[in-house]
This record gives structure tokens, sequence and C-alpha cells, in this order.
């Protein structure tokens, strides 16, 4: 019992630690901040003040991160702020210029503005929860290390690599992998299990 537990114990830390995936981590980051883009064209508003006044205000329930703000609907200016920091930390997380932080804020405001959204309905829109959960594993990992700006800034000012032992990769890219499969597991239980094998 004890010999199999190790065993198990070591292939469990194999899966997670061991392997070469700090170019795929960088791949990784550029997917996710290419979906994060695509889904702020989706959420885009030109006019947060014209959308406001068209929308059915006393249906307004927060979900998400803008329960943090409370019940009332958030004004222009700010959903306007968001939507601006949104695009700019998406597009620094896609090129790995302050890949860390700008994941981080693109995370925040990009959900922000899919919680608003999905505050005026019953439910979540079914694209951004697959987004949005292979980006947070991101917000923990190296994700600039390789195939970014920041690369490229040690490169001229002739500063060493970042020496991090090749496991603080290989979890990142499992993470994105099990929160994507997550979902499709997710979608298929309530599809096809729950609705008796019927699309």
């Amino acid at each position: 019992m004890t010999n199999g537990g190790f065993s198990l114990g070591k292939r469990w830390n194999r899966f997670w630690f061991t392997g070469e995936a700090r170019l795929s981590l960088s791949v990784c980051r550029i997917g996710v901040a290419t979906s994060v883009l695509l889904s702020l064209y989706k959420l885009h508003t030109p006019n947060f003040d014209s959308a406001l006044a068209k929308l059915p205000v006393e249906l307004y329930d927060p979900v998400g991160i803008l329960r943090l703000l409370g019940p009332g609907v958030p004004s222009a200016g700010l959903l306007g702020a968001l939507q601006t920091i949104a695009w700019l930390a998406t597009i620094a997380m896609l090129f790995g210029l302050a890949a860390r932080v700008s994941t981080i804020v693109s995370l925040v405001a990009a959900l922000a503005l899919a919680s608003f959204q999905s505050s005026f309905s019953p439910g979540w829109h079914h694209v951004y929860p697959l987004v949005f959960l292979a980006q947070i594993p991101l917000v923990f990992a190296p994700v600039g290390d390789v195939l970014s700006i920041d690369a490229l800034i040690r490169k001229l000012r002739r500063l060493a690599p970042p020496s991090r032992d090749r496991g603080n990769y290989v979890w990142g890219v499992r993470l994105v992998q099990f929160a994507i499969a997550l979902v499709f597991f997710n979608a298929f239980h309530h599809k096809i299990i729950q609705a008796g094998f019927s699309l």
C-alpha cells in the first residue's frame, strides 16, 4: 500500500511538474489572449450612456465579480473605463508586455464586462466561462518568459533569463487544459445526461 501510494504520488508530480513547457505556456497565453480579444469584440459597446438608457434596469441582477459593487447598475463612466482597460490589458497580454500584470488586469476587467452583460439575463452566456476559466491559471504562471516583449526587453538589456525549474511551466499548461476539459464535460453533463440524452 505504501509503495503504491508513493508510486501514485510520483506519477501525480510527474504529470503536473515534469517536462519542458516554457514555449507551450507562452503559446497558451497568446491563444487565450486572442480568445479574450474576440470576447471583448462581442461585448464591445460604443456608447454606454445610450446602452444603459435602452436596458431594462429593473431586471438588473449583478452576477460574478459585479456583486462586489452592490445591487446598483454600474455607471456608464465605469463601464467605459473597464472596456478601455480590458482592451489595452489584453493586447499587452497578447504581446507579453508586463505579462503577469496585464493578464490579471485583463481577466478582472473583461470578466466585469461579461458579468454586466449577463446581469440582465437568467444565466451566463455559454461562451465566456470557457475563456475566463482558461485565463485564470495563467494569472499564476510565468507566462512572459518567452515569446514576449518582456523577454525581448530582458535580452536588449542583456539580463539573464529567469532561472525557474521546468516544472513551473508545466502546471500552467495542464491547468488550462483541465479548465477547457471541465467546461466541455459540464456541457456534456447538462445537455446530454440531464436532458435524457437529447440535444
